[in-house]
C-alpha cells in the first residue's frame, strides 16, 4: 500500500490549542496511520493510533484517512467529536488527547492465549507461571477440552473461546463435561453461530457467557436484558474510544479489554482504557 501524505490540521479542545498531525506506517501485513497532537504552546505530544482491521472495521484504512481530510478542513473540539466519525477515527484521535494530557498507563493484568492449544502448549504456559489462560477451543471435540482441564491446576482460571462454533447442545454438553471445573471457568466466549441460540442459553442454563462479536451488534439496552453475561470483549479499534465506553461503566458485567493487532502505540492506549474502566481485571492485551 502507498503512504498516506503526511498532513496537519489545528484542533481547539476546550482546555488548550492543538495540532493533528498524521502519518503512515506499514508493519508486517498490517498498515495503519498514526495521529499526533502538539500543544502548541509547549510542543507536547500526545500519540493514537487508526488502523481499521480488514474484514472486521466497518471502515478502510482509505475511508479513515478521508475523515481526518476532512477534519484538517476546520476546526474541531477534541472533546466533542462529531459522532459521525468512524470507530478508529474516534479511538485515535481520542487516544491522542488522552496521551497529551493524563498520565501514562500503567500495564495491566492479562491472559495468556493459546490460539491452538495442546497440553505441551497447556503444560509451557503454567510452567511460565500464567494465572489466567484463554483457549480457543472452536476446532476442539468436548473430550479434547476435558483433557486439557486435567492438567490444569484448579488455582489457575480459564476463559474458553468458541469463535462461534458450537452449537446449544454441544456448548450444554461441554458444560456439562467440564463440571468438576465450573470454578475455574470465568466465561466462554460467543459459543454459538447466531443470536437466537446464545439468547436461549443464557435464558435457560447458567454458563457463563462472554460477547464479543454480539457485544458489537447489540445496542447498550438489549445487552442489559441477558442474563449470565460476565465479560464484554472490547475492541477498541473497531468499537471507539473512551467516549464509547463511558457508556457502559455501569454495566454490571466488567469490561475486557483486548487488542486487534495494533502496534505499541495503538496497545499503549488500550491500557490507558483498561486503567480508566476496569484496572483490576485480566486483559487480552500484551
Amino acid at each position: 500500500m502507498a503512504p498516506f501524505p503526511y498532513f496537519a490540521c489545528h484542533a481547539c479542545p476546550s482546555s488548550m490549542p492543538v495540532q493533528l498531525i498524521c502519518t503512515s506506517y506499514t508493519r508486517k501485513n498490517r498498515s495503519g496511520l498514526w495521529v499526533i497532537l502538539r500543544e502548541q504552546t509547549t510542543n507536547k505530544m500526545g500519540y493514537g493510533e487508526i488502523a481499521p482491521l480488514p474484514h472486521f472495521s466497518q471502515e478502510t484504512l482509505e475511508q479513515a484517512h478521508k475523515q481526518l481530510l476532512d477534519l484538517q478542513n476546520g476546526v474541531f473540539d477534541v472533546n466533542k467529536l462529531p459522532s459521525s466519525l468512524f470507530p478508529s477515527v474516534t479511538f485515535g484521535i481520542e487516544s491522542a488527547y488522552a496521551d497529551l494530557t493524563k498520565p501514562a498507563p500503567l500495564r495491566p493484568l492479562t491472559n495468556f492465549l493459546i490460539a491452538e492449544p495442546t497440553p505441551k502448549q497447556v503444560k509451557k504456559a503454567l510452567l511460565l507461571g500464567w494465572k489466567t489462560l484463554k483457549l480457543k477451543i472452536g476446532h476442539l471435540d468436548s473430550a479434547s477440552v476435558s483433557a486439557l482441564f486435567s492438567i490444569i491446576p484448579p488455582d489457575v482460571k480459564i476463559r474458553l473461546d468458541s469463535n462461534h462454533q458450537l452449537t446449544v447442545e454441544q456448548t450444554q454438553q461441554l458444560w456439562e463435561r467440564l463440571a468438576l471445573h465450573h470454578h475455574q471457568i470465568e466465561y466462554i466466549e460467543d459459543p454459538t453461530a447466531t443470536l437466537e441460540e446464545l439468547l436461549y442459553l443464557a435464558h435457560n442454563t447458567q454458563i457463563p457467557l462472554a460477547l464479543d462479536n454480539f457485544f458489537r451488534q447489540l445496542p447498550l439496552e438489549t445487552l442489559a436484558t441477558i442474563p449470565n453475561v460476565k465479560a464484554l470483549i472490547c475492541k477498541p479499534m473497531l468499537q471507539g474510544g473512551e467516549s464509547f465506553y463511558a457508556k457502559y461503566a455501569l454495566f454490571p458485567a466488567p469490561l475486557i479489554f483486548t487488542h486487534s493487532y495494533e502496534s505499541a502505540i495503538g496497545k499503549r492506549s488500550i491500557w490507558r482504557l483498561i486503567q480508566t474502566f476496569s484496572p483490576s481485571h485480566v486483559h487480552g492485551v500484551y
